[in-house]
């Protein structure tokens, strides 16, 4: 009896420890960790195994929280083997967790992704909605960690069922916060936003004031994104105080890091590069490896117009993810530097910083694989098992899953293929039309050749053959620049040249076509003697197409003014038309390769979405850029702007005044 006591009483301190330790988590985490080693000497006097493994697993988590990674996992790893072999399947499940928490914190996203798979198909059965949504929860975030978002947006969706028939509580509003990340990766930005506002109304409500950071830095953010500076500016105005309020250091730097891009955003260089500089030192003091990593690339980002400097920030942020196993974060990287190699033609960098991008790439499909390979054999084993206690009738259902998860595993393996696919639809579609126009016509004329003699019908059969030929030229013309251009084959022939002759050129080339639609080309007159360093046929290619579309768009009767002007020291060719215009959306996708937007033609032309994604890739060449703008008054104004290069004795002005379609 006596000894009973003692075991009961030995239990009951366990427990009040373990109550302190979870008090102390938040301010006092050497006291913690004394009240857990305190609590697991007690248990193991007690001799209660189960309560041994309990107690290791807090301890584990207060081992992890103390960023001494070998202790923790030695804990967790010893609390789940007990639980394993008493068949403890909620102890298994929480050593899981902690376990995938400790390997994440040490960058092994892929051995944290299958500890937490395996946790979660525990989970599921055993009616536990609040630790499936936190669970859920966490491995979205672990799939964003390694760039899988279409999978992170499953389980996100998986956690905010569960959490729709629990109490509103932070968890919630954690989820909603990670979910809105995702979204913005994935390009619904306003989807995002949504779900920021809903994780900081919860904040406002259930939390300390420190978790309202996040979701406030990432709606600044979205602004920036969005181009919205005044937004961001108002959630700056609540968002420093508070984070300057705060202990947690990893908030702190989380504000630190939207401020720089803010202050870079309104032009204050100094300033963002300090801000930069805080945030990093902030995450090395702390060990977030993914937090200093991101800091230095903005660095870069605001050395833009310091090259070396940039290039040896960029190198740095790249050895440090690399390190931390972040190939998300490093393929980005790669592309800054692929992008500052071509803008400072360092072309042989270039080449070699697009092969290691593609290879990083194509090793995270392949992980991602892999993965997901490995967690269907695990979810296979789990099922197995619990199918053996289960009755028949759950057996044809779980089989169905399993096989929904193999069609999705498979869609997954396939991705790799994805753009060589889409180039193939495009060969097997739209060229396909241009060849029929031009075999169609001419099988008719072969067969009917002698009633077709002097009739009119035969001559619109060949100008049809005629039509469609030319547009299959300059199609298959702009596929070949655009393939030249993304292998990097492609080579100018620059050469100084008075820039107001080529706009003559292109007037006199294309101003039949605009009459036969009824339309009229205008040149405006010029400032005399400007010139430009350019490829004369690349150049006057791009400006062609650029006319080629504003007669494509325009109604009859409509005037398209064509020119060259100076603005602010740049030399910049412009098509004014009366056409529609751009959408916002529009304006995102434009000089991607094979995008259609929204716009339709006027005369049922053919358009197949490669000539403005030529146009922008042979700018970029000359070191100059694509603008468009639309008017509210409606119509479209692009421009092509390359470096101004002004003869000796010309006098070139410094502005021009902004052209607006409607009232020329």
């Amino acid at each position: 009896m006596i000894r009973e006591n003692t075991a009961r009483d030995s239990v009951q301190a366990v427990e009040a420890l373990l109550e302190e330790v979870e008090s102390r988590r938040s301010e006092d985490l050497p006291g913690a960790l004394n009240r857990a080693t305190e609590a697991l000497r007690l248990a193991e006097l007690a001799g209660d195994e189960a309560l041994v493994d309990n107690v290791l697993g807090v301890r584990a988590q207060v081992y992890s929280m103390l960023k001494r990674g070998d202790e923790a996992l030695a804990d967790a790893e010893r609390a789940l083997a007990g639980h394993k072999r008493r068949g403890n399947q909620r102890g298994r499940a929480s050593a899981l967790n902690t376990l995938a928490i400790i390997k994440e914190h040490k960058g092994a996203y892929a051995e944290s992704y299958l500890l937490q798979a395996e946790c979660l198909e525990i989970l599921r059965p055993l009616d536990l909605p609040h630790a499936v949504a936190q669970v859920a929860s966490n491995l979205g975030l672990t799939c964003t960690y390694i760039g899988d978002w279409d999978q992170a947006l499953v389980y996100y969706e998986e956690s905010l069922a569960a959490w729709e028939d629990l109490p509103e509580q932070e968890g919630k509003g954690h989820l909603l916060v990670n979910l809105g990340f995702a979204l913005q990766d994935t390009g619904d930005i306003a989807e995002a936003e949504e779900r920021y506002r809903e994780a900081l109304a919860i904040y406002r409500r259930h939390s300390p004031e420190r978790y309202r950071i996040t979701p406030l830095c990432n709606l600044g953010s979205s602004a920036l994104e969005r181009g919205d500076t005044s937004a961001a500016e108002e959630i700056a105005r609540e968002l420093l105080p508070l984070s300057e309020r705060q202990q947690d250091p990893a908030r702190k730097a989380h504000a630190l890091g939207f401020h720089g891009a803010l202050l870079k955003a309104q032009g204050r260089t100094d300033e963002a590069r300090e801000a930069h500089k805080r945030a990093a030192r902030i995450y090395e003091e702390i060990g977030m490896q993914r937090g200093v990593a991101t800091s230095l690339r903005h660095l870069a980002l605001v050395e833009s117009n310091n090259p070396s400097e940039a290039r040896r920030l960029f190198h740095q942020a790249l050895e440090v993810s690399v390190e931390s196993g972040l190939k998300p974060l490093s393929v980005e990287i790669l592309g800054d530097l692929y992008r500052l190699a071509r803008q400072t033609n360092r072309w042989e960098d270039a080449c070699r910083f697009l092969e290691e991008k593609l290879t990083v790439e194509k090793a995270l499909v392949n992980e991602r694989t892999s993965l997901k390979l490995k967690a269907l054999h695990l979810e296979s084993e789990l099922q197995q098992s619990r199918r053996e206690t289960e009755l028949e009738r759950n057996r044809a259902a779980e089989l169905a899953g399993a096989m929904a998860k193999l069609k999705a595993q498979k869609h997954l393996a396939e991705e790799e293929n994805r753009q060589k696919s889409e180039i193939l639809n495009f060969a097997a579609h739209d060229l396909r039309n241009l060849v029929w126009g031009i075999l169609g016509p001419a099988e008719l004329l072969r067969q009917d050749r002698a009633a077709c003699e002097g009739q009119p019908h035969s001559t619109e059969l060949v100008d049809a053959v005629l039509q469609s030929a030319q547009v299959l030229d300059e199609t298959l013309g702009q596929v070949l620049d655009a393939a030249a251009i993304e292998s990097g084959s492609i080579r100018l022939k620059r050469e100084p040249l008075p820039l107001m002759p080529l706009a003559e050129t292109v007037h006199s080339l294309w101003q039949l076509r605009a009459e036969a639609k009824g339309q009229n080309i205008v040149l405006v007159p010029g400032v005399a003697g400007v010139a430009a360093k350019v490829d004369r046929q690349r150049i006057l290619d791009c400006m062609g197409n650029l006319v080629s579309n504003a007669i494509k768009y325009s109604p009859a009767d409509s005037v398209i003014r064509i020119g060259w002007e100076v603005i602010d020291g740049e030399a910049a060719f412009f098509v004014a038309d009366e056409g529609p215009g751009l959408t916002e959306a529009d304006k995102e996708l434009m000089g991607r390769l094979f995008q259609r937007l929204s716009a339709r033609p006027t005369g049922d032309e053919i358009t197949v979405g490669v000539g403005l994604a030529v146009v922008k890739r042979i700018i970029a060449l000359h070191d100059g850029r694509l603008e468009v703008k639309c008017p509210p008054q409606g119509g479209s104004v692009f421009r092509i702007i390359v470096p101004l290069r002004s003869p000796e004795g010309s006098n070139a002005p410094e502005t021009a005044a902004e052209l607006r379609p409607a009232q020329m």
